[in-house]
């Protein structure tokens, strides 16, 4: 356009809003009533008019009632004000499903607190260049916020969305608070950017949840978060600890091929299947006290750093098959109801599978001793201990055969104490490879271990024969 036809268009303008009729007496009703004739003259008309006449202070929209003004806010440039205070302000307002705000522009603060918007609401593309405040509102269904890019801080916290919400693709260059907001029956957070911290605590999700592939930079906390039947953070990607202390997976939890810096899973619960396939785990991994309820798989994951499992219940089949430990690694006090295995598994530092006297062995409902278990092919590069277990069915730590590595006996190079424990007649030492050399090495605390374990290898062939 050029500056002629600018020019033109601002003189039309001029006379279309010269001649609107503002009735109010009220100073501020007036206002609002002149904002609410140029927006319906559409975008052109109000980006071209705030580019001439930038607003003094914050466009006032709060209590309105849009109703019956079918606007769309689409490509709206809500421009900075002269006094630097926010661009526009929605508090209390009645946004209807005309009411639209896609790849609308934002140049400071945007306040949106306790609206209510209808079906269909859309910011998908809008840039928040401040801060964007949203706190306690109401979204109805199928809720847009799609490849939107929040440059301020993002207060979502106690909102409340129905049914679907979409924020794939966005971007939160600060501080993304969603803390006790409750989610619709599915909510998309996938391959967004979270730069800095994010606050998910104490939020409520629907039957589908997604942050497939997103990128957590910030501290993520999901503490005493609900997730429902179905929830994905497959591919996601923690830079910073990421907490989800005593929160509940009320149905499958996927973190298949997810990176963790420090992971927090103390007194988690897991309902349904809990997948964390070929997950990498950098920093401390914590799942103390986690509960369970069916099948966990844990295969092909690697633990960089110290991971400890204490007092946690696995209730359904368990795998830990071909994965990695490099840290200290603490399952001490674990409860195993069903299956478990750790086949072809690399344990590289001491490896803790007791039960102590600092152990409740008392509730009856929740027996302390392993099922079937299995550590054919495992290798324990340093000490391990079983101390107190009870072996209760078919436990292979003989020689197993994998598709792909082939006939591989678990390997014990540190000392195997089994002080106390009682191993099942099914017990399988086939082809184990014992350190020949740990007696003279480790001294009178290695050889009680030999002997104990042959003891009690002995018992087993007896019971047998």
């Amino acid at each position: 356009m050029s500056n002629e036809e600018a020019e033109n268009r601002l003189d039309k303008l001029r006379s279309q809003i010269n001649r609107g009729t503002f009735s109010s007496s009220n100073i501020k009703a007036r206002e609002r009533e002149r904002l609410v004739f140029i927006a319906k003259l559409g975008k052109d008309a109000w980006n071209l008019w705030f580019q001439e006449h930038p607003p003094e202070k914050t466009l006032d929209f709060s209590g309105a009632d849009f109703c019956r003004e079918r606007i769309n806010f689409s490509g709206f440039i809500f421009k900075r004000p002269i006094d630097g205070s926010p661009c526009v302000d929605f508090t209390d307002a009645q946004l209807k499903e005309a009411n639209k705000f896609k790849g609308s522009r934002f140049e400071t603060k945007a306040i949106f607190t306790r609206t209510t918007t209808g079906n269909s609401c859309s910011f998908k593309g809008a840039i928040f260049e401040g801060d964007a405040e949203f706190k306690n509102s109401n979204f109805g269904e199928n809720t847009n916020f799609e490849r939107s890019t929040f440059e301020g801080n993002a207060d979502f916290s106690e909102a409340q969305f129905d049914k679907d919400t979409n924020f794939n693709d966005s971007k939160f260059c600060s501080r993304a608070k969603y803390n006790s907001t409750i989610f619709g029956k599915s909510t998309r957070f996938n391959n967004c950017r979270f730069e800095e911290a994010a606050d998910f605590s104490q939020a409520s999700f629907g039957n589908l949840t997604e942050f497939k592939i997103t990128n957590f930079f910030g501290e993520s906390n999901f503490d005493q978060t609900t997730f429902g039947i179905r929830c994905s953070f497959e591919k996601a990607s923690f830079h910073d600890e990421a907490s989800f202390l005593n929160t509940e997976f009320q149905g499958g939890a996927d973190f298949k091929e997810s990176c963790f810096s420090d992971a927090l899973f103390d007194n988690a619960e897991f309902t349904g299947i809990a997948l964390f396939i070929s997950t990498k785990f950098s920093g401390l991994s914590l799942f103390r006290k986690s509960l369970f309820h069916t099948e966990a798989s844990f295969e092909e994951s690697e633990f960089q750093s110290d991971v400890i499992f204490t007092s946690a219940r696995f209730n359904g089949p368990t795998s830990f098959d071909r994965s990695i430990f490099n840290g200290t690694t603490t399952f001490k006090g674990t409860s195993h109801q069903s299956s478990t295995s750790f086949e072809f598994s690399k344990f590289h530092r001491v490896t803790d599978f007791s039960i102590t006297s600092d152990i409740s062995k008392s509730d009856k409902n929740d027996p302390l001793d392993f099922n079937i278990i299995s550590f054919a092919g495992a290798h324990f590069q340093s000490d391990v201990t079983f101390e107190g277990r009870k072996f209760k069915s078919k436990t292979d730590f003989g020689r197993s055969k994998g598709l792909r590595t082939g006939s591989i006996a678990t390997t014990f190079d540190g000392i195997p104490n089994f002080h106390g424990c009682d191993l099942h007649q099914d017990t399988d030492f086939n082809g184990t490879i014992f350190n020949e050399d740990f007696d003279a090495d480790r001294g009178p605390d290695a050889a009680r271990a030999y002997r104990t374990l042959k003891l009690a290898m002995e018992k087993v062939k007896a019971t047998r024969e």
